[in-house]
Order: C-alpha cells, then sequence, then structure tokens
C-alpha cells in the first residue's frame, strides 16, 4: 500500500538532510530512499519567500505550490507562509495519523515515533494527549 506516491525534495532540502547523514540514522535512511527512487529530487530556482526563512523552507513551499502538491513541514513560519499562498499542509504528526489511518504504521510504531517526534518538537501536552486520543480510534 503506497499512501504517497510521488515524494518530490528540493535539491536545497536534499542537501540539509543528508548532511552528515552517518550520524544520524534517519538521514541515512531518506538516502536510502533516494536510492531506490521512493525519493526524488527537483532543482528549484526561486528568490527566498522572506528572510526569516530559510533557503530549503522557501523551495519547498515553490515547489508544493507549483505542482499543486501537499507539503509536509514542522517550521511554523513556513507552516502560515504555505498556507497563506493556498498550498495543502500537514506537520509530522498529521502524517504519522495518517499512516496509522491507512494501516501504513501499526499503533505501537505510531506511539515510537510520537515520543520521538515529541523529545524534538516540545508538543504541549494537551496537543500530544489529542493526537493519542485520535490514535485510539485506529489502534
Amino acid at each position: 500500500m503506497n499512501t504517497f506516491s510521488n515524494i518530490i525534495i528540493p535539491t536545497t532540502v536534499k542537501k540539509e538532510v543528508l548532511f552528515d547523514s552517518e550520524k544520524y540514522s534517519e538521514a541515512n535512511t531518506i538516502k536510502k530512499n533516494f536510492e531506490s527512487k521512493k525519493l526524488t529530487e527537483k532543482k528549484i530556482q526561486i528568490k527566498k519567500i522572506t528572510k526569516n526563512l530559510g533557503q530549503g523552507e522557501s523551495e519547498a513551499i515553490s515547489l508544493a505550490d507549483e505542482e499543486e502538491s501537499l507539503l509536509i513541514t514542522d517550521d511554523k513560519l513556513a507552516l502560515n507562509l504555505a498556507i497563506n499562498r493556498g498550498v495543502q499542509v500537514k506537520t509530522t504528526e498529521t502524517l504519522l495519523l495518517i499512516l496509522l489511518k491507512k494501516k501504513n504504521l501499526d499503533f505501537l510504531t505510531f506511539i515510537e515515533k510520537m515520543n520521538d517526534l515529541n523529545k524534538v518538537k516540545m508538543l504541549k501536552p494537551e496537543i500530544f494527549q489529542l493526537i493519542l486520543k485520535e490514535a485510539e480510534k485506529y489502534k
């Protein structure tokens, strides 16, 4: 079951994610996904959208807008700018819920991934609990 059939990453984002990939298991997973063609790269030539937003985020918003596709980001500024441009946006926790609902992820793996994400993202406890409550529906 392939939930997302065509995943395109801007070149700058690929470079950012794969920088020092030997240190991070997630980066190695992403690298393998590029090698197996599950992820593809696209060079985007744009100027930064705003001085407070990085080049990678600017490219990701522009790519999603150009391709009329979904943008996955946890960057609050990027999320708000994308929404204002009419780009459909999801966060990582929303993506995890989608994968759980479509049975691409089992419940225990979902919990593990959410706990890992929460260590980095530090979601408000009430938001974290709301997500877990929603996930219970797909257990």
